[in-house]
């Protein structure tokens, strides 16, 4: 569970992107944290405080560094799967 939290936590500060929608990448990556979030019984209420603070630091970046930072956060997501 230890390690669960952790790693959420550095995804959520390893690359979080720009403008004013989510990319995609991001967007796919949000539902792998949540994913993984909610079957580690994380509530609901710290859930939406992480997704909100994943979406301003995405909407901070550049981009193409959400992007890149998303794609490797799902390269993370799914190695924690397997």
């Amino acid at each position: 569970m230890k390690k669960i939290m952790l790693v959420l936590a550095g995804c959520l500060s390893l690359g979080l992107a720009s403008c004013s929608k989510m990319p995609s990448e991001c967007q796919k990556t949000w539902e792998n944290i949540e994913k993984v979030a909610k079957s580690s019984g994380i509530p609901d209420e710290a859930l939406k405080n992480q997704k909100k603070a994943f979406e301003e630091q995405i909407t901070n970046m550049p981009k193409d560094q959400a992007n890149s930072n998303c794609k490797a956060q799902n390269s993370v997501m799914k190695k924690l799967k397997n």
